[in-house]
């Protein structure tokens, strides 16, 4: 693949997904923010960060879920996120390394 083709990629990838930003936020406004479809618009993220999440959670083996333990348990007595992302992280590399157990 030349340099030439790789920018024309890259230049279509930019064009499409600031395409698809758009289009979303310019319908956005459009759609009802209450009722049954409310409800469903405000379930939306939680449903496609679990979708994303418990995979790996529960397939990355024993380090990962304890990670993602300490992650969920910060989280809910600080509720400070990055905090909660730091701590999480922190303890996979540690077991990972042996630095813990």
């Amino acid at each position: 693949m030349s340099e030439q083709q790789a920018l024309i990629i890259i230049a279509g990838a930019i064009i499409i997904t600031q395409g698809l930003r758009y289009l979303g936020l310019s319908i956005g406004g459009l759609l009802p923010t209450t009722g049954r479809m409310g409800a469903f618009l405000n379930a939306v993220p939680i449903a496609i960060l679990t979708g994303l999440v418990a995979p790996t959670v529960f397939n990355g083996g024993t380090v990962t879920f304890i990670g993602a333990a300490i992650t969920a348990i910060v989280a809910y007595y600080t509720t400070n996120m990055l905090a909660a992302m730091m701590s999480g992280i922190i303890v996979v590399v540690a077991l990972r390394q042996g630095i813990l157990f």
